[in-house]
Formats: structure tokens, C-alpha cells, sequence
């Protein structure tokens, strides 16, 4: 199963109105990209109605979220606003998650190469209770992304009624850019996902998280500056 970076509003998300990252590569290049989608599957909503259905989840979450919030979660959902789009892969992302828990407890000693999960591993176990206090809430919890300015990580059901993580593209910006600072000593701006700039001795995993947080740290930008959701598509 690949994993998916997108920015976006939700109604040309779940319009089915977007390309993923490898597909105008593979048409320029006249290879045919075929999405599978189980046979049950229905057809896209209508925009309007898909809009409406936003609208409405949206104000449930401001009305729910209460006092935690500053000021209501809102945003555009204008059809002619931009999105982007990367590939992250599931090692680049598990490498990114573990890097950001080891970030935390630099007492537990971190793996080298990259493992098959991150579900059970005592880091990114010890970093999930609140008393942790991890300055990378918004790295390793969250799969949906809000234009909204709080701090916090809280689940709740999406659009589709799917129960998920949700955090602030704001929050994760910021995050990531410390989480760079702090461990790779390179602003986050200048990580690219080749390795031109990776230090002499960098192991697997360490390698992966580097073009993982590049990557969804350019789309987090993007995110803010266009205030747009952005999540990651299984």
C-alpha cells in the first residue's frame, strides 16, 4: 500500500478531483496510472454537496472543540485554490515518526535501520501520553492536518464519519521545523530529498526521515500559505 501527501481543500479531495504525485510523470512519459478502488465503491459526491457536508463537520468541530480554541476552524473551500501533492512512503514516514520519538527520549536507545512498525516501539510509546509533553505532537499522531492555529492533537470523526487524529498544519510546520533544527542541525528549508546534503555516516533510518521531513515539510508550507487541510491518503 503506497502512502500519499496532499494539500488541498476536502471537497476536490473527496471529489476525486486530484492527481496523485506520480501521475503526470506517468503520463508524460505514456505510462497508463489505473487507481484501484473496490468494487463497491460509489461514485464521487456532487461538489455542492460535498462542500455542504465540510461546512457542517467543520462548525461540529469548532462547536466541540470549545473554549481549547482561540477562534473558529475555518478556511476556504474555493474550487480554484491550488493543491499539492508528494509521495512519502511508509519507511520514510515510520523513519520519520520513530526519529521524532527518539527526538524526545534520547535516553532509549534509537534503531539504526529501519523497522517493519513503530506501533510498540518504547519511544514513540513513551512520547504519546499528554504528561510527555513532546514538542512533536503534531509529528506523530495526527494523519489530517486543519489551517487552524492550536497546539494540540485530538481524535475525532472526518467528513466521513472515519474516527482519525487531527492536528493544525500550523502546529506541524512549526514542529517539523524544530524537530530539523534540533537533530539534523539544518534548517528544514534546506532538506531535500536527495542526498546531497546528508551528513558523511548517516544510517537507514536517519536517511529516511531526512527526505520524509522534507518532503511533508514543503507541503505543510504550502499548507499555510494557502490555508489548506492537508492529509496523508492510504
Amino acid at each position: 500500500m503506497s502512502l500519499e501527501a496532499y494539500a488541498g481543500t476536502l471537497t476536490r479531495y473527496y471529489t476525486d478531483d486530484w492527481e496523485r504525485a506520480a501521475e503526470p510523470w506517468a503520463r508524460g512519459e505514456g505510462v497508463v496510472v489505473e487507481r484501484i478502488a473496490p468494487d463497491t465503491a460509489a461514485p464521487p459526491a456532487a461538489a455542492a454537496d460535498v462542500s455542504t457536508a465540510v461546512r457542517a463537520w467543520r462548525e461540529a468541530l469548532t462547536i466541540g472543540l470549545g473554549d481549547r480554541l482561540a477562534e473558529p476552524i475555518e478556511w476556504s473551500e474555493d474550487h480554484d485554490l491550488p493543491y499539492f501533492t508528494d509521495q512519502l512512503d511508509w519507511p520514510g514516514y515510520r523513519s520519520l515518526v520513530l526519529w521524532a520519538s527518539y527526538a524526545h527520549r534520547p535516553d532509549l536507545s534509537r534503531p539504526t535501520e529501519i523497522p517493519e512498525g513503530w506501533e510498540q516501539d518504547p519511544a514513540f510509546l513513551a512520547s504519546l501520553p499528554k504528561e510527555s509533553a513532546t514538542p512533536y505532537r503534531q509529528v506523530l499522531q495526527p494523519s489530517l492536518w486543519l489551517p487552524a492555529r492550536f497546539d494540540f492533537a485530538f481524535k475525532a470523526s472526518d467528513v466521513t464519519g472515519t474516527e482519525t487524529w487531527i492536528g493544525s498544519t500550523d502546529a506541524l510546520h512549526r514542529q517539523l521545523g524544530l524537530l530539523c533544527d534540533r537533530t539534523f542541525r539544518v534548517p528544514a528549508s534546506e532538506l531535500t530529498a536527495s542526498q546531497a546534503n546528508e551528513p558523511a555516516g548517516t544510517d537507514e533510518l536517519e536517511r529516511a526521515a531526512r527526505r520524509a521531513s522534507a518532503a511533508l515539510y514543503a507541503l505543510s508550507r504550502s499548507a499555510c500559505e494557502h490555508r489548506l487541510p492537508l492529509l496523508l491518503v492510504y
